[in-house]
């Protein structure tokens, strides 16, 4: 008898997982768990018996007497994997989703092989709109069992949620080619032809849905959405009743029902319509437009019961916010799940971006100079087809500013354009920001101070703190300011709660303490500002110590032209930035040359203007970068700023340059985003090789081979990398 029950209840086991999945009819169900039933009862396996009773009554929608029945089968064989996955599948539809996947996780653990439970996890994380755990949970059914057309059919409803119609119609195809009697998929195929508004070829794939399956509701509904979409009422109507008949208690033919009887002028049948649907647990945003259609009605109703004109009601319909809401709602209802997840998205990728862990101080990110721009002024602004620009050179023409990094403090300095864009390339990010400090108030050195005072906000408030009222929690970022920039910021940060005491950082003043270990002296420099005035711009030198005292300057010009007391400001630096602008070529005075009102003439040296003959009014130019580096002898000169006509020359400027410097002076190299120069007793280049980027692989000066790189970037390479 033992053998004969074995024998029996593999046999069953083999028809519940592939005969079964092929019946759909209800009733043909609920005869093959009879026939189950009785083979089990008849064998004595009393566990199977228990299981073919629960799959009975939760088809007939006796969920609380199937619940039962898969309990007494536990009970009897509690390793009954089929047992656990019909409990799991009768508390999903009870929305007790936690112990359905409980049940479902209990059926794989005891038979990892059957697909059905992950299916039933497909569903469950499907209802609670984790589309991306239902993706998996279905793509893992699919793998275990590859002829089973139900994951499929969900994958093909994730995918259509999501907007990725033409993938949705691809598994939709493919449920169907497994089983072409599955009415389901035919159905989906179906909604996703009718959002692609592929109406002819929708109503074909209703059609066919109601072919197979006549007793289910949602291929009329299907119907009537697209026939009220063009505007064929007459035939829409009985097609939503059909649906209400078929299927009573679903809400969406109602609401349905209600649209199309609001543009057949029966308002308080519409109103009606949209009630019955919030009744039966229309969800949001439905729900929220039926209330705005109900709302509609009402007034509709009683200003046609108050005598009103039907122009005048039409006007006073058409200009309430309630018309807006539903008018806009059914324009892009399809449109609202691919919007709801980008924006969950992009949600994500700005919390991730502002809630990242800082790097400053730890992994070899520290004491270092990176220099985060690439080119000067108008190039980083203007985009690149408003410029004209049609030569050769990267795409991307970015601007940015430097940040300074020493003994685990981060200063930005000219936070300009493309700053934000540069420092997170180099995966840092506001987390690593603690001092900001602008020079003058030019767009290419400001643009991105309110980006910064933004994403800090941001970030404190993904901590959970706020600026206002004002708390000791919230982390606020030091500001060292030129005076024009304290004129325009100071208020603004103040009270933003980003910096409660910006700083004004005086030409020529005492030494301003930034931490224990960096001071910041403000040097005179001589450049147009944007309020007129070219005495108000300012260069940096940095005094950076340790525990044991100074270890080294570190100056930056910023823009400023020529002027005489820069060899003195700057002198004792180890490492000098400067910013050259453009080569000088009699352009400079040519552009200032016509009459008021006359174009100038960008052509022509005129006034004595020639190759290297007049100094810029706004920049070192090579002439004054070439005299700061003979007066100053750094360790180490950057050229940078340079302008985007020497984007093929830039190499050969660092090369004369390199050729011509001091003795004193180891290395003039060129200033882009692709420089980060080590600080310290002993300075060295970080290796640019995307391999080494994020680890801050150091080059020895000695070893150092300048580039120039596809993106007509300067590169720098260890020897780890091809270049020693």
């Amino acid at each position: 008898m033992t053998g004969d029950r074995s024998e029996t209840i593999e046999t069953m086991r083999e028809r519940y997982l592939h005969e079964y999945r092929y019946i759909h009819k209800k009733a043909d169900r609920i005869a093959f768990f009879e026939e189950i039933g009785d083979m089990a009862a008849e064998a004595g396996a009393s566990a199977w018996k228990r299981f073919a009773d629960g799959m009975s009554a939760s088809l007939r929608e006796d969920m609380e007497g199937a619940l039962a029945f898969f309990e007494e089968a536990l009970a009897l064989d509690p390793q009954n994997a089929y047992a656990w996955y019909g409990k799991g599948s009768v508390l999903r539809e009870q929305k007790r989703y936690d112990e359905a996947l409980a049940a479902y996780e209990k059926a794989i653990s005891l038979d990892p092989e059957f697909a059905a439970p992950w299916y039933g996890k497909g569903t469950v994380a499907q209802s609670q709109k984790r589309y991306d755990e239902a993706l998996a949970a279905y793509e893992k059914a699919v793998s275990l069992d590859p002829e089973f057309a139900y994951p499929w059919y969900g994958k093909g409803n994730i995918l259509r949620a999501e907007g990725r119609y033409d993938e949705a119609l691809a598994a939709f195809e493919k449920a169907i080619t497994l089983d072409p009697q599955f009415a389901a998929p035919w159905n989906g195929k179906g909604n996703v032809l009718c959002d692609q508004k592929r109406y002819d070829e929708a109503l074909a794939a209703y059609e066919k849905t109601i072919a197979i399956d006549p007793e289910r509701g949602a291929p009329w509904y299907g119907k009537g959405n697209i026939l009220r979409a063009e505007g064929r009422y007459d035939e829409a109507l009985p097609a939503y009743e059909k649906a209400i008949a078929l299927d009573p208690e679903s809400a969406a033919p109602h609401y349905g029902l209600g649209a199309l009887l609001w543009l057949q002028g029966r308002p308080r049948e519409s109103a009606e319509a949209f009630r019955r649907a919030i009744e039966l647990g229309l969800e949001s945003p439905w729900k929220e437009a039926a209330e705005s259609w109900i709302e509609r009605a009402e007034r509709m109703i009683k200003s046609k019961e108050g005598g009103k004109p039907k122009e005048e009601r039409e006007q006073a319909d058409r200009s309430s916010d309630e018309a807006l809401v539903t008018d806009l709602f059914e324009a892009m209802k399809d449109d609202l799940p691919g919007i709801r997840k980008k924006k969950m998205e992009f949600e994500k990728q700005i919390a991730e971006s502002v809630g990242r862990s800082r790097i400053v101080g730890e992994a070899g990110a520290d004491d270092m100079l990176l220099v985060l721009r690439d080119w000067n002024s108008f190039s980083p602004i203007l985009r690149r087809e408003l410029r004209g620009q049609g030569g050769p050179g990267p795409d991307e023409r970015l601007g940015g500013g430097y940040f300074l990094v020493w003994k685990g403090h981060g200063v930005v300095i000219d936070p300009g354009v493309d700053f934000v864009t540069q420092l997170y390339r180099k995966g840092l990010s506001i987390a690593d920001v603690d001092t900001v400090i602008v020079t003058h108030c030019h767009l290419d050195h400001t643009r991105d101070v309110e980006s910064l005072v933004d994403m800090n906000y941001r970030y404190n408030q993904a901590k959970g703190f706020k600026p206002h009222p004002a708390n000791d929690d919230f982390r606020q970022l030091q500001f060292r300011l030129c005076d024009s920039a304290f004129m325009k910021y100071s208020e603004y940060l103040k009270t933003s709660g980003c910096c409660r005491s910006p700083e004004q950082l005086v030409r020529g003043g005492n030494t301003n303490r930034i931490t224990d270990f960096i001071d910041v002296e403000a040097v005179p420099a001589q450049h147009m500002d944007i309020n007129g005035r070219d005495q108000e711009a300012i260069g940096l030198v940095f005094m950076l110590k340790d525990d044991t005292g100074p270890v080294m300057r570190v100056g930056i010009t910023s823009d400023s032209k020529w002027i005489e007391s820069l060899p003195k400001s700057f002198k004792g630096c180890d490492v000098v930035v400067a910013h050259l602008g453009t080569i000088e070529v009699g352009e400079e005075k040519a552009a200032t040359a016509g009459k008021a009102g006359e174009a100038p003439d960008a052509g022509k040296d005129v006034n004595g203007g020639g190759f290297l003959k007049t100094d810029l009014k706004n920049h070192l130019g090579t002439k004054g970068c070439f005299r700061l580096l003979q007066h100053v002898k750094p360790k180490v000169f950057v050229i940078g700023e340079f302008g985007e006509e020497l984007v093929e020359t830039r190499f050969k400027i660092i090369q004369v340059f390199h050729r011509l410097k001091p003795q004193e002076t180891r290395f003039v190299l060129g200033g882009d985003s692709n420089l980060a120069i080590g600080l310290g007793k002993e300075l060295s280049v970080c290796c640019s090789h995307p391999e080494c980027a994020r680890s801050w692989t150091r080059i020895p000066l000695d070893q150092v081979r300048p580039v120039i790189g596809g993106d007509f970037l300067f590169q720098y390479i260890c020897s780890q990398h091809g270049i020693a």
